[in-house]
């Protein structure tokens, strides 16, 4: 953290200084706070969102959802950093719901998760969803935590150069 104090307010050994700039540059050092980002897990199979949540762990603050409509509900008062979906929801696609998210709440990062993905499915995500990662079905959970994580750290270094230009 640097704060910028005028001159008149520094005294260096309890003696009035003489300092040629205007300002001085006080550095602190305040201990990092982890801020651990939402993440929302999508996928119609019970079974692979808990495997998700299992391989996430404690470092994120995950919900889930069982559906596209479930999944846009979540939006509803809170904020969420990441979104990781099935391409598969049932009625509805995983790019689908990545589109919305996408038009919505941009800052949101996307990630697809497929067993099963065509090049056209792949194409679309990228193209009308913008996702963030495509993970192919079967995963290794080291891979997919390691997918998560980098993508958190995006979204918070973001979030972080926001709140400084503000």
């Amino acid at each position: 953290m640097v704060y910028v104090v005028p001159c008149s307010a520094v005294c260096l050994d309890r003696q009035p200084q003489t300092v040629s700039a205007s300002t001085v540059i006080v550095m602190a050092t305040v201990p990092a706070q982890k801020e651990k980002c939402a993440v929302l897990v999508v996928d119609d199979e019970t079974a692979i969102v808990r495997l998700i949540l299992s391989q996430l762990g404690g470092e994120f603050q995950c919900e889930c959802a069982y559906s596209h409509d479930e999944a846009i509900a979540m939006f509803e008062g809170r904020r969420i950093d990441i979104v990781v979906t099935d391409l598969g929801l049932g009625d509805q696609s995983g790019v689908q719901l990545l589109d919305w998210v996408y038009r919505n709440h941009p800052r949101t990062a996307r990630i697809l998760v497929s067993g099963m993905a065509r090049l056209q499915d792949a194409a679309d995500a990228i193209n009308c969803a913008r996702i963030h990662r495509l993970i192919l079905k079967p995963w290794r959970g080291e891979d997919l935590l390691a997918h998560v994580r980098e993508v958190a750290s995006t979204v918070l270094l973001e979030r972080n150069n926001i709140q400084l230009n503000q």
